[in-house]
């Protein structure tokens, strides 16, 4: 359920009116990738990936992958770099 609200919020921040709205939330929305289920943080940071390379997401959003220098499994920080 973390995982589709989360999810949810990254595709509402990639129209203009819903991303201001959403901004003060923010520093909660990005805490998603330091889940302790490895699923949730593997699939959001495969959609915020996935959303920032179009460029979709306001710029904001490009510290979400750097907020994964601490994750333990090897594979999350493989896919940033």
């Amino acid at each position: 359920m973390r995982l589709q609200a989360a999810i949810s919020l990254l595709h509402l921040s990639t129209v203009e009116k819903f991303a201001s709205i959403i901004s003060p939330k923010f520093l909660r929305l990005a805490c998603v990738i330091q889940d302790s289920c490895f699923n949730v943080r593997l699939a959001f940071l495969t959609k915020v990936i996935a959303l920032l390379q179009p460029r979709k997401l306001p710029p904001r959003f490009n510290v979400i992958p750097f907020l994964t220098v601490l994750d333990p499994e090897a594979e999350t920080k493989t896919m940033v770099s």
